[in-house]
């Protein structure tokens, strides 16, 4: 989303998650898409803090917020993007537009935020920034961060599917896992589940200590309260 604040500043929210299948390499350690809730919310966090600080003209800390989170997440075009928006409104020009270089480098495509955004007014007067443009015209080819590899579909058995990392995606805007699971071989032969095995014993267990939400026959889990407790992590 787009936030006008403070000196007409269009400062860019944008959620980490950018592409529903992508990770930075450089991450300190092996992430995994179950992390990506994690890290959606703590990237939300830290731009709705620099957007107070903005507000309250606190210019310095606010950079410094930016800079910390371009060093965890170097990939990040929205981060980049900010970065330079806040340097082209010191008058950091030539820095500011390495940034912005960056940004579209590294994936950022909104042509109509680059050339409406108030905070890029001295960069617009400049010679460098129709170059900008034009890269960003262009399609970008890459995967956009955050990256991971292509899910793959999991596989039926006995009528059963156990979904893992491998198996999943991830929809950023409405927060939710999407197992990918293949067709079982000969279906029609297949008998209907009826709760027995490993699954069934844990889904009865849960139904029974009140801590799984739904109805029997499917399963969902929510974090609304206290509807539903399982220990999940994300």
């Amino acid at each position: 989303m787009y936030f006008a604040g403070i000196f007409s500043t269009c400062f860019l929210l944008v959620p980490v998650i950018l592409s529903t299948w992508s990770f930075a390499a450089d991450e300190p350690r092996k992430s995994s898409i179950l992390d990506l809730p994690r890290l959606q919310a703590s990237q939300i966090a830290r731009q709705a803090q620099v957007v107070l600080l903005m507000r309250g003209m606190e210019f310095d800390k606010a950079e410094s917020m930016l800079r910390l989170m371009t060093r965890h997440n170097p990939k990040s075009p929205a981060t980049r993007y900010n970065l330079a928006c806040l340097l082209a409104l010191r008058e950091q020009t030539n820095e500011a537009f390495e940034q912005l270089e960056l940004a579209v480098e590294l994936g950022f495509r909104n042509i109509a935020h680059l050339e409406n955004d108030p905070d890029l007014l001295n960069l617009r007067k400049d010679k460098r920034f129709s170059a900008v443009l034009k890269v960003a015209a262009k399609p970008f080819e890459g995967s956009v961060w955050p990256k991971f590899p292509k899910p793959v579909p999991a596989v039926v058995k006995d009528g059963e599917v156990i979904l893992n990392e491998l198996n999943l995606g991830y929809d950023p805007k409405v927060g939710l896992f999407l197992g990918l699971v293949g067709r079982a071989k000969n279906v029609e032969e297949l008998t209907i589940a009826k709760g027995q095995g490993k699954v069934g014993d844990l889904l009865h267990e849960w139904f029974e200590e009140g801590t799984a939400a739904g109805n029997r026959g499917d399963f969902y889990d929510n974090h609304d309260g206290d509807h539903s407790n399982m220990n999940f992590r994300g």
